[in-house]
Formats: C-alpha cells, structure tokens, sequence
C-alpha cells in the first residue's frame, strides 16, 4: 500500500511539473495541441473501461467522456462550422491551455478512483421507511415542481430556478428513506416523470437529465448493465439532440427526419451545448490576461463566499466575461480556476474535487458509509451541471445535500426512539 501511494506520488509530481513546462513555454501548437487531445481522449476511454465493474462509477466516466468528446471533436481533432463566430477569437494558445486544464482534471480523477471498490447496494437503498419524512419530502417536491419553475417562460431559456435544480436533493433523499414502500416509490417515480417532462418541453436538456438518472438508479437499478448503459446512452443523444433542434423555436415542426439525421452528423454525435459552454470557459482565460490579478482574486473570493450563501448572474464569472466576449454562459469545471489562479488553482480544485467524489464512491469506510454512498449517487446524477456550467454546481449541493441529511437522519432516530418507547 506505501509503494502504490509512493508511486502515485510520483506521477503526480511528475505531471505537474510535465504541465508548468508545457506552460511556461508555451507548447501550444496545432499539432502540439491535438496530441493533448488525445491524451485526455485516452484517458478518459481508460478510466470508463477500468470502472466497468461498477455501475455508478461507469455512468460518472461515461458522462465525462461523453462530454470532453464533444469537445475534443468539435475543437481539436475537427473543426465543426456551428459556433464558428465564437471559435473564430480563440488562439492556439488559449485552446492548448483550455485542454491541460481538461486533462489536468482527468489525471486525479485517475488518480483517486480505486478500481477495487464497489458501491454497497444496502447503503444506497435503505430498508427502513419513515412516512413522516417520505410525506414531508414529496410535499416539498410538489412545491418545486409548481412553484420553482417559471411556467410563462415557454419558448425562452431560463425557466428553471436553483430550488428546481436542488429538487434532485429531495428525490435521493426521500428514496432513500421510503424504504420497500410500493405506494410512496410509485408517487416518486410519478414526480420523476413530471419533472422530466415538464423540463424536456420547456427545453431544459440538463436540468431533465438528473432526474432521468435518479429514476434510473432507482427504479432499473437490476437492469443496469455495461450493454444497457450503452443503449440507453445513444438513446439518449439522439433524445438530446432531438430537443435541441426543437427548442431552436419550439416547434415540433422542426423535428423531420432529415434535418434531425444532419444535425446529429454534421456534429459527429457531440453534444452542442457542451462545444457552447467551453467556448465560455476559453473566455476566461481570455479575459484572464487583459485584467489584473487583484480582480481575478476578488473573483475567486466572490465564488468560495457564493458557495455559502450563492450568487446573482451579475456577480459571476460567466457575466463578467460575457462583457469583454459574447457567449451564452456555461463553463467548465476546472477552467473557472485558470481565471481565479492560474494552472495551479486548477491543481488544487481538480484533485479536491477528484478527492471529494471519489471519498464517496469508494466507499472504503464504515463510518457513515449511507451518506457517502447517497451523496457519491446524487454527485453522478448531477454530474453535467458542475463540469460543465458551474462549479457552484459542485460545492453547494455537497453543503445543502449534508444539512438536510444529518437534520432528516436525526428525525429518523427520534421517531424510530418514540416508536421504540410506545
């Protein structure tokens, strides 16, 4: 165990130091560029094959390749046309270092995942149900779906809220203590399928996507399968790509044959909004070098102090350098911290995050291994939103996921204590 901990040192410092030699002399060349590509394209592929024992860690991978594909095709192996206008600022250099930041973050997600350890199905599926807080949780889950969600927005971005994003919180959550309950299961897995309906015809790709996961934890977890991931994975892109022309004006009229069919060609099975939303991560490393460092820390405080008690569009990144370059918002995790701190904030915040996910996926230890192993869930289930929008994404649903279950955990001890005692 100390010779693997002392070699995983070692590699570490050794791609560190390979890293700030790329940077510091700039070896961010076409060719140069396309071999980085390719790296973090083989390590993602690696990454997902090593996890194939474990289900939950196979869909966590599957999505960041899925992802880093997109924009791996869309950017360095080929030149897609969509989005030209936007790609058409960015330098060899900006691209090169927009790609050390995505491999960077795929390196400790090597680095931390134990391909030994599998997820502990009793942990995750609680036998013991609480009708208080099963009640008290789908009370709250219809209060989001009615009134988190702007119902006069149809036709325009934006009609989700954070409380509608957070909803996913009050699926696990209340799943998790519904027990072998058939009735409550089945009024969750209703609620699952509103919100993913409601989401789809508004157009919200990925605010449906978490709850298509939990419902898929929960409900096909004896069918998940590696064949099945992959079905339901190419199924999925083509549901995906298929809302994506529909919300271009949303009409149904849209979605012919054909037009769909060149869609999903001409953009080599990617996915668009990941090539828009690293188009806005390569702005922050371009607006990175024409503002001093003073503001690019006042930034990065606004985002730790955000976490805790959140943040307007106005005061975010995303905002700031929609100013300076035209964009439609987004972001990837690891380049935020290019911006805040240079490749070294990008070190720190990848191997954090890597440590954070995988502490829970791992599951190696006893104690409270059910929160580690339900939060390790919901992290997957909400996997798009903190890669590849916002880190905020990242942080605060580990903040408000762990309030709310150590305050409904206590509400369990103590009415499993009051029914002890009558």
């Amino acid at each position: 165990m100390k010779l693997k901990k002392t070699y995983k040192l070692l590699a570490t410092i050794l791609f560190c130091l390979s890293v700030f030699i790329i940077h510091r002399f700039e070896l961010y060349s076409t060719v140069a560029n396309k071999f980085y590509a390719f790296i973090t394209f083989g390590l993602c592929i690696y990454n997902l094959l090593r996890s194939k024992n474990n289900m939950i860690k196979f869909i966590l991978h599957l999505q960041l390749l899925y992802y880093n594909y997109s924009v791996l095709f869309s950017r360095y192996f080929f030149f897609i046309d969509q989005f030209r206008d936007f790609y058409i600022n960015v330098s060899n250099k900006t691209l090169g270092i927009g790609i050390i930041c995505i491999l960077i973050f795929e390196f400790f997600i090597f680095m931390f995942d134990n391909k030994d350890c599998k997820t502990d199905d009793a942990c995750l599926y609680n036998p013991r149900m609480n009708v208080f807080i099963s009640i008290l949780l789908i009370a709250a889950i219809i209060g989001c779906f009615i009134f988190a969600f702007d119902w006069s927005n149809f036709g325009t971005r934006g009609a989700t809220s954070p409380i509608y994003e957070y909803s996913g919180i009050l699926f696990v959550l209340g799943l998790f203590f519904s027990g072998k309950n058939k009735t409550i299961k089945t009024i969750y897995g209703i609620l699952l399928l509103l919100m993913i309906v409601q989401g789809m015809i508004y157009g919200e790709r990925v605010a449906s996507l978490q709850f298509i996961f939990i419902l898929f934890f929960y409900y096909f977890k004896d069918k998940i399968s590696t064949k099945n991931v992959m079905i339901f994975s190419v199924l999925g892109i083509i549901l995906m790509t298929a809302i994506g022309n529909y919300r271009s004006n949303y009409s149904l009229n849209l979605l012919n044959i054909s037009e769909f069919y060149n869609s999903i060609t001409e953009r080599y099975f990617t996915f668009d909004g990941a090539d828009l939303g690293y188009y806005c991560s390569l702005t922050f490393i371009m607006v990175s070098n024409v503002v001093s460092k003073t503001v690019r820390f006042d930034y990065f405080v606004s985002f730790v102090k955000s976490i805790f008690f959140g943040q307007n569009l106005s005061e975010s990144l995303q905002f700031f350098t929609r100013t300076y370059y035209l964009h439609y918002y987004g972001g990837f995790y690891p380049l935020y911290f290019y911006f805040y701190g240079g490749l070294s904030l990008v070190i720190i915040f990848s191997l954090l995050w890597a440590k954070i996910v995988f502490r829970c996926l791992n599951n190696r230890f006893e104690k409270h291994k059910d929160y580690f192993s339900v939060l390790g869930l919901y992290l997957v289930c909400i996997t798009a939103r903190w890669y590849m929008y916002n880190p905020i994404n990242a942080f605060r649903p580990v903040i408000l996921f762990t309030v709310l279950f150590m305050i409904l955990k206590q509400i369990d001890i103590s009415k499993g204590k009051l029914s002890h005692e009558k």
